[in-house]
């Protein structure tokens, strides 16, 4: 995960030497910093998530390989392959934080899953550790 600005993106990397092959992948924030953001659901591309998780709700979207069959919707699906050393940020995938986050927002996760046919990644990132871009 990065910031652009006051956006949160999401950085997919192989670090191995074998191809990766994605399913999906997913950013929540919390529900409470999350006020200026729609989350669209395009089906089956994207998807609007929610999870409650230590009494903090997270909202946000998944993206999935899966196209949908409605060309106009614009939304690109996850990449479905990724080569050994490659990075990929999928562009339909963030949420932006509100400006001027107190001490105790700052300290609030944000949650990022990648899960691929052989494995699923899952990372939590308090905002305060989230570096630019």
């Amino acid at each position: 995960m990065f910031l652009e600005e006051r956006r949160v993106r999401v950085s997919i990397r192989n670090t191995g030497n074998r191809i990766i092959e994605l399913v999906e992948a997913e950013l929540l924030i919390p529900q409470k910093l999350s006020g200026n953001n729609v989350f669209n659901e395009y089906q089956p591309v994207l998807q609007r998530r929610s999870l409650t998780e230590n009494g903090v709700r997270y909202v946000g979207n998944a993206l999935t390989t899966t196209p949908s069959t409605l060309l106009h919707l614009g939304v690109n699906p996850l990449r479905q392959m990724l080569a050994p050393g490659a990075e990929y940020v999928p562009e339909f995938l963030g949420a932006n934080l509100p400006a001027g986050l107190s001490p105790e927002d700052e300290e609030l996760a944000v949650r990022c899953t990648v899960s691929a046919k052989r494995s699923i990644v899952q990372i939590a990132t308090p905002i305060k550790q989230i570096s630019a871009s």
